[in-house]
């Protein structure tokens, strides 16, 4: 099952022998066409709204069979019309296929800023004494910034029952370059 978010391109519609409806969606931006069967998803699965859903690939590797769970309409926004004859930048089909680089891309964002907000905090209070020179201080908190990234990074699997260590373990100015002023 892969997971396709995209802004509807267009809605087909088949009528078989026995009269019963078919029908499938196109996403921008995407060669597949993505077969929703007798379930039309009225107000979701419009030309231009954004949308989300789980499929599996046919055989024939250019159609998906939407999964029983349907199509959702997502919080993508929808890009303006583009005039007649002009491509439109904006939204095109992706494909996730696991949630587990999502996942940790999420933790060392979460961790960065919680890394930022923790150094701010700890400047402005005073608790960080900066070093002199203008370079020196650029260095020591961009070290500073990678080493508490990495440290709540490592706190999400603890679930922060991790040992701190002190402030004595900061980079140190000595050990930061000297400014070429």
């Amino acid at each position: 099952m892969t997971k396709f978010t995209g802004i509807v391109e267009r809605i087909y519609e088949k009528q078989w022998k026995d009269g019963a409806p078919s029908y499938t969606l196109r996403l921008e931006g995407s060669p597949l066409y993505h077969r929703m069967g007798k379930n039309r998803y009225t107000n979701i699965a419009e030309v231009g709204n954004p949308v989300e859903f789980d499929a599996e690939e046919n055989e024939d590797g250019k159609s998906t069979t939407i999964s029983k769970a349907g199509v959702h309409r997502t919080s993508m926004r929808n890009p303006a019309p583009a005039a007649s004859g002009e491509s439109r930048p904006g939204p095109v089909a992706t494909v996730t296929t696991s949630s587990a680089s999502r996942d940790e891309s999420i933790h060392y964002q979460s961790s960065r800023k919680d890394a930022l907000e923790f150094l701010s905090i700890a400047v402005t209070s005073g608790a960080v004494k900066l070093p002199a020179k203008d370079a020196a201080k650029l260095a020591f908190l961009e070290a500073a910034l990678d080493r508490y990234t990495a440290a709540f990074y490592r706190d999400i699997g603890t679930k922060g029952a991790l040992e701190r260590s002190t402030v004595a373990d900061s980079p140190k100015e000595s050990d930061l370059p000297d400014d070429e002023e």
